[in-house]
């Protein structure tokens, strides 16, 4: 750089000029040509050459201090700050720690006159280095962590992302777009029966009717499921029962509510995810169940939310209770649900007696 090139230069006309065949004259001229060789060669920008530039200004700089002509510290103390500032920018807190001890040390033993006007200036100055050498280190790692732990939140966010483009694919595939589909090609079958079984013709528009009764009702059902959950101020029971009663209003389906105990849940962002729970829950029992009755109840236990929700609909094409490990094992079970509960940290337990009902219990610390 050329400020040590600087200092170098001035140090060797300095020595030339009082005692140009003294010890120092040697150091100063080969401090000089190496400063300006790694100046007019860029040399500094290569890996370790920055850290033995730095080593041999601290040689030189103790040579200077001890041998140099002159009873004048203004040189010594401008390349000691210079040195200081060098390795605050450019070293690890112990490599400024082991430069100021070393001269700090060396300073100290040594007997020039000089000596004792340059100790309480390398000491003072060292030290206030090296302390905020160790700040800038520390802080440097927990910004490093910040860094790491930013980048982990936007892999997990967009893992989240394309996990939810998925389930909206397969959803918006397996449930609409097959509905579609079909009335399409039963639209076709009727087309061709009207001229020659006129009767069938009409039963069949009837079922159609009815189907597509039934695919506006889950329709609704799928687009309510995107929507977010606006807790507005509300908590975890409050927001739970307007979602019973906006599914009890678009299904036709009872349901009873029922509490007890002080649900745990203490941030919003648990809070909506447990709605979202009994939202898809709910939206299950009306894609799949054909359920007439459901029953959904909270429970406060030691921290913790506990979630029920069954019906007395034909069940999950399985029987018996499977805990979350064993689902995600198995590959059974209501995925987007245990994924949730996965990411949550709690626990999910799910009963299904075929042509019996099903039960989902979900447990979520708070």
């Amino acid at each position: 750089m050329w400020s040590r090139a600087a200092l170098a230069f001035a140090c060797l006309v300095v020595e030339a000029a009082l005692n140009f065949r003294g010890p120092v004259m040697l150091p100063a001229f080969v401090f000089a040509a190496y400063s300006l060789a790694t100046l007019v060669g860029s040399w500094e920008t290569r890996p370790g050459v920055e850290f033995l530039s730095i080593v041999l200004e601290t040689v030189f700089f103790l040579v200077y201090s001890v041998f140099g002509s002159g009873p004048a510290v203004v040189l010594p103390a401008a390349l000691f700050l210079h040195l200081m500032l060098a390795c605050l920018f450019l070293l690890k807190w112990w490599n400024t720690w082991l430069i100021w001890g070393a001269s700090t040390t060396v300073i100290a033993l040594a007997g020039a006159p000089r000596v004792d006007i340059l100790w309480p200036l390398v000491f003072w100055v060292g030290l206030a280095v090296t302390i905020t050498s160790i700040f800038w280190d520390r802080r440097e790692k927990v910004l490093e962590e910040g860094r790491r732990q930013a980048a982990e939140f936007r892999e997990q966010a967009a893992r989240i992302r394309e996990a939810e483009r998925t389930k909206l694919a397969g959803d918006f595939h397996d449930g609409p777009l097959q509905a579609f589909a079909a009335v399409q090609i039963r639209l076709e079958v009727v087309k061709r029966m009207l001229e020659r079984e006129p009767e069938a013709a009409r039963q069949e528009l009837a079922a159609l009717v009815d189907l597509v009764r039934r695919q506006y009702m889950e329709m609704r059902a799928f687009l309510r499921n995107l929507r977010p959950v606006e807790l507005g101020g509300a908590g975890l029971v409050a927001s739970i029962r307007q979602v019973i009663a906006e599914f009890e209003k678009q299904t036709g389906i009872k349901v009873t509510f029922e509490t007890s105990g002080e649900p745990g849940l203490e941030s919003a962002e648990r809070t909506a995810e447990a709605v979202q729970i009994v939202r898809e829950a709910l939206n299950n029992v009306q894609k799949h169940s054909r359920a007439t009755r459901v029953a959904v109840s909270v429970e406060g236990r030691r921290n913790q939310a506990v979630l029920i929700i069954e019906d007395n609909g034909v069940g999950f094409p399985f029987s018996g209770s499977y805990s979350l490990d064993e689902l995600e094992k198995l590959g059974l079970g209501p995925l987007s649900i245990e994924k949730r509960v996965r990411s949550l940290g709690g626990g999910l337990l799910v009963e299904s007696r075929p042509q019996g009902g099903a039960r989902l219990t979900v447990e979520l610390a708070g």
